[in-house]
């Protein structure tokens, strides 16, 4: 606080992958509830930014803005900031079979 009023709240949008429009993350960073307020971070799934309306491919930066609320009204957006890239773990290989003919002290074929 800056000498003025506490903050009540918060708005959190994130960029869509077409880098223009940003959206709410819905529940995930609801800035009205104490515990985003208080502890000033949220955690979004990645299965939320990958579907829609975010849409981000694996890979990408995750581009949040903010505006803070008080009973005095809202602040601007911040500028867009990141801090987080997707990266999923891939899938557990499956039908895997042994190829004998270059499995060796140093390898095994699959």
């Amino acid at each position: 606080m800056d000498g003025g009023s506490a903050i009540n709240g918060y708005t959190v949008k994130v960029r869509q992958a077409d880098g223009v429009t940003f959206s709410e993350t819905g529940a995930y960073c609801d800035g009205a509830t104490l515990t985003v307020i208080n502890t000033r971070t949220c955690q979004v799934p990645i299965s939320v930014l990958t579907s829609s309306p975010f849409n981000l491919p694996w890979g990408s930066s995750v581009w949040a803005i903010i505006q803070a609320r008080n009973i005095i009204g809202e602040s601007l957006f911040s500028d867009a900031g990141n801090g987080s890239i997707i990266l999923i773990a891939p899938d557990a290989p499956i039908n895997l079979a042994s190829l004998p003919r270059i499995t060796n002290a140093y390898q095994v074929g699959l």
